[in-house]
């Protein structure tokens, strides 16, 4: 219900009854819940904030404490604590050019389809493209240009990978296909549940 409604941000309390704020906290974090969580204790939970932490929370108050301003300090702390963590996280992975995902996000994806593949024993395919020429440009009209053209190739990947979706994404367990740069005028398409190496031909044309 938490990632569904998508709050900004999750206020629980520890003293819920049968279950606790941590329990309610630990699964929360499982499921992927994305928005910040405070977790609110009671003047005699000794060590429930460090648990707290450990457990994912952005912050913990006690109830008995919490004044106005505390709890306004605490919810823009950890609403900027989650953005700052996100900042982290998408320059460890993604592109800072084309904002397509890097060689690492890439391996970790492969692997993933890899696993998948074995297990649903369908097909993955991999497209390795790279620009002929582009030294070139760089050399003769400016790496401004060549920038730019780096991000109208990865657009134009995204989009065309996009339309031969109904082609890999057959299957509903499928994964997403993914578009990559791995560095320099190198792009890699990863396609997921396709059922023939044809299909793999299909999008490669559309490609071209």
């Amino acid at each position: 219900v938490i990632n569904r409604i998508g709050h900004d941000i999750c206020l629980f309390d520890y003293r819920l009854g049968e279950y606790t704020g941590l329990d309610l906290l630990r699964e929360a974090v499982s499921a992927g819940c994305k928005a910040p969580i405070i977790l609110l204790t009671g003047q005699d939970d000794n060590g429930i904030d460090i648990e707290a932490i450990k457990g994912g929370a952005s912050d913990y108050l006690s109830k008995s404490g919490i004044t106005a301003p505390l709890l306004e300090r605490s919810v823009r702390y950890a609403i900027e604590r989650k953005r700052t963590e996100e900042r982290i996280v998408h320059m460890a992975y993604y592109d800072g050019l084309t904002n397509l995902p890097n060689r690492s996000l890439f391996l970790d994806r492969l692997s993933q389809a890899l696993t998948h593949s074995n297990r649903y024993k369908d097909n993955c395919a991999l497209l390795f493209i790279d620009l002929d020429n582009f030294k070139q440009i760089n050399d003769t009209l400016d790496h401004r240009v060549g920038d730019l053209l780096l991000q109208g190739v990865a657009e134009r990947l995204n989009s065309f990978v996009r339309s031969a979706d109904t082609i890999a994404r057959q299957k509903v367990k499928a994964l997403a296909s993914t578009v990559a740069r791995l560095g320099g005028d190198e792009f890699t398409v990863l396609l997921t549940g396709i059922h023939s190496m044809q299909d793999a031909a299909k999008v490669s044309q559309r490609i071209l």
